[in-house]
């Protein structure tokens, strides 16, 4: 039977083996951490979309801008002074420093997200409405 599942077993396995051998009574505890860990893969899954997604323009802190603007004075006057095959090179580290600086970001995006759920959620239960 195919079934759509909303967590992957990958993600909750490692709590599942912490089952083998307990007493069903003593299980509360490893139930709550499988359906934090589905909570979360879930949310990363909405968080992902939303920093995909999202307008990309917006407006940079003053330090930041101002740090961008050195590093890329200094990145292009020493491009300048490279010849042709070490430029290519240095194109290609920009790249690749790019593609992380990327990935970065869009993993603190995430992680802010579910630490702001998470936020919500606890105002939500001290104020009495679960």
């Amino acid at each position: 039977m195919n079934r759509c599942q909303m967590v992957s077993f990958r993600a909750i396995e490692p709590d599942f083996r912490r089952l083998q051998g307990k007493d069903p009574m003593d299980s509360e505890p490893v139930l709550t951490d499988v359906f934090e860990n589905g909570m979360i893969e879930v949310l990363r899954e909405l968080a992902t979309h939303k920093f995909l997604t999202r307008n990309t323009s917006r407006d940079m802190l003053p330090h930041i801008e101002e740090a961008n603007k050195i590093l890329c004075d200094n990145f292009s006057a020493l491009r300048d002074k490279l010849p042709k095959k070490e430029k290519e090179a240095l194109g290609d580290l920009e790249g690749d420093f790019n593609i992380v600086a990327g990935y970065e970001e869009e993993e603190a995006f995430v992680k802010g997200f579910i630490e702001g759920y998470r936020f919500l959620k606890t105002l939500h239960v001290s104020t009495g409405k679960d």
